[in-house]
């Protein structure tokens, strides 16, 4: 397996949880604000802990496969390295 298509697939992933992340930032904080539960703002919340879920989840999911390609990445580093003889 060449290492070039893993470090594209390793850097897209990489952004993608950076782009989850921010939007979780954004979403935790607005789930901050004490006002929000209040009975009167419940349709507002609720959709907020939801993409915050599906964002959590997500994350995972992207951190399971950025670690996987990190592992791929560093074992195809150590074959060629093997192969030439360091």
């Amino acid at each position: 397996m060449l290492i070039q298509p893993l470090r594209k697939q390793f850097n897209k992933i990489d952004q993608q949880m950076e782009q989850h992340n921010g939007l979780l930032i954004e979403i935790e904080g607005q789930l901050a604000d004490t006002d929000l539960y209040l009975a009167e703002n419940k349709a507002k919340l609720s959709p907020l802990l939801l993409k915050q879920g599906e964002l959590k989840s997500n994350l995972e999911d992207l951190e399971m496969q950025w670690l996987d390609l990190q592992e791929k990445i560093e074992d195809q580093e150590t074959a060629f390295a093997q192969a030439c003889g360091e």
